[in-house]
C-alpha cells in the first residue's frame, strides 16, 4: 500500500495537520486521547508513517541520544551489565520520542585524527557517557557533543553525573561478614585493573575504601588475595587454587569479592578443593546484576537497580534538552543488601 501524506491523513480524519503531528508525540498534552486514538487508527489503516527526518529539520533536533561504551572489537562483551541500564534508558527515552544510538569508542578515538560520521553530521542531540575514559577522550566528547551526561563513569561533578554509591556497597558487604562473626576478612579483587583503554573504573577504589573503613573501625584484620586476571588466562588457574587453599586453611575466614567474576572464581576454586561458601567460609560480594539474580540467587551481595539508573539518566537528559537553563544536580544511586546463603555463620564453622 502506498503511504499517504500528513495533509491527506488529516483530511480523512477531519482534523488539522497540527493534530496529526501531536498524535505521534506521546509526551504532548495538547490532544485528547480519543482524537489521538482515531488518528493513530487511521494512520495504520492508510499506511501513514511520521517523517522523523522532516520533523528534525523543522525543530533542529534529531531525537537521537548517543550511548558511549568502553567496548571494543577485541572485547565486545567487556561490560554486559550495561544492558540493564540501556534498556531502562531506552524505555524512558522512547516514551518521549527519542531513540538510543550506541556509539563505539573507536568513533571518538578516530575524531582525534579525522571526522567520524556520527559526529561530523551532528546526528546526536545528546550523549550519555558510560565507563572509565581517558582525559583526552572525555575532552573530545565535550567538544563534539555539548550536551553530555556521565553515568556510571569516573567523572563526578556537581551536575550532570550519575554514579552508584560504591563506597556504601563496600561497607555493606564488610558489615555483613563481621556481623556473622568473622574476625578475618580477605579482599579479592584485581588491584589496578585497567580496561582496554588503560583506565581504572571508580568502583574498584570506592568499594575497597568502604570495606577498609568498616574493618578498621571494627578492629578486624583485612588481608588480600587477588583473583586471577581473566578467564582467557587458564595458566593462572593452578596459582588461583593454591592461593584459595592457603587462605581458607585458616579458621573462620570471610571473603569479600569486588565483583561477580571474583566471587565466581573463588567459589569455583573452593568447590574444586571440596570447600563450600556458607559452610566452610563466608563469601560476600560488592556487586550484582540481573543475570546473578537468576543464576546465583544465593550469593550474599549488594544490589543496584541499573534499570532504574537508566531511567533516571533518560529523564535527566530529556529535561536538559527541553529546558537548557535547568541545572541537573548529580545523583548517587543507593545500594540494597541481599543476605543470601553464602555468608553463613562463623560460629557454626569448623576450626581448621
Amino acid at each position: 500500500m502506498m503511504s499517504i501524506t500528513q495533509a491527506q491523513l488529516a483530511e480523512k480524519v477531519g482534523v488539522s495537520q497540527v493534530s496529526v503531528s501531536l498524535a505521534f508525540k506521546p509526551q504532548s498534552k495538547g490532544l485528547n486521547q480519543k482524537t489521538r486514538a482515531r488518528i493513530l487508527e487511521a494512520a495504520e489503516k492508510y499506511g501513514y508513517r511520521a517523517n522523523a527526518a522532516a520533523r528534525s529539520m523543522r525543530n533542529s533536533q534529531t531525537h537521537q541520544i548517543g550511548l558511549l561504551l568502553c567496548n571494543s572489537s577485541s572485547r565486545p562483551f567487556d561490560n554486559p551489565s550495561v544492558m540493564e541500564m540501556l534498556v531502562g534508558m531506552n524505555n524512558r527515552l522512547a516514551a518521549d520520542g527519542y531513540m538510543v544510538v550506541l556509539v563505539r569508542i573507536g568513533d571518538v578515538v578516530s575524531t582525534l585524527h579525522q571526522d567520524s560520521r556520527v559526529f561530523h553530521e551532528n546526528t546526536l542531540d545528546g550523549m550519555v557517557v558510560c565507563g572509565a575514559m581517558s582525559d583526552e577522550i572525555l575532552t573530545r566528547i565535550r567538544e563534539l557533543v555539548p550536551t553530555c551526561l556521565f553515568v556510571d563513569s569516573n567523572i563526578w561533578e556537581s551536575q550532570y553525573c550519575i554514579q552508584r554509591d560504591e563506597y556504601t556497597a563496600g561497607q555493606m558487604a564488610a558489615k555483613a561478614l563481621i556481623q556473622a562473626g568473622y574476625q578475618k576478612l580477605v579482599w579479592t579483587g584485581v588491584p589496578n585493573q585497567v580496561n582496554h583503554l588503560g583506565n581504572v573504573h571508580y568502583s574498584l577504589a570506592k568499594r575497597y575504601e568502604g570495606v577498609e573503613s568498616v574493618t578498621r573501625e571494627a578492629g578486624v584484620e583485612l588481608a588480600h588475595c587477588d583473583a586471577r586476571h581473566g578467564v582467557d588466562e587458564p595458566q593462572t588457574w593452578p596459582d588461583m587454587l593454591s592461593k584459595v587453599k592457603q587462605t581458607l586453611s585458616q579458621p573462620k575466614v570471610g571473603v569479600l569479592a569486588y565483583n561477580i567474576s571474583c566471587a565466581s572464581q573463588w567459589t569455583n576454586a573452593a568447590m574444586e578443593l571440596g570447600i563450600r561458601a556458607g559452610h566452610d567460609f563466608g563469601l560476600s560480594c560488592c556487586d550484582s546484576s540481573y543475570s546473578t539474580c537468576l543464576d546465583w540467587p544465593g550469593l550474599s551481595r549488594t544490589l543496584f537497580d541499573r534499570f532504574d539508573m537508566g531511567i533516571q539518566a533518560a529523564e535527566m537528559m530529556i529535561r536538559i534538552l527541553k529546558h537548557p537553563e535547568f541545572q541537573c544536580v548529580s545523583r548517587l544511586i543507593t545500594p540494597h543488601w541481599h543476605q543470601g546463603t553464602t555468608i553463613g555463620s562463623a560460629e557454626g564453622m569448623p576450626n581448621k
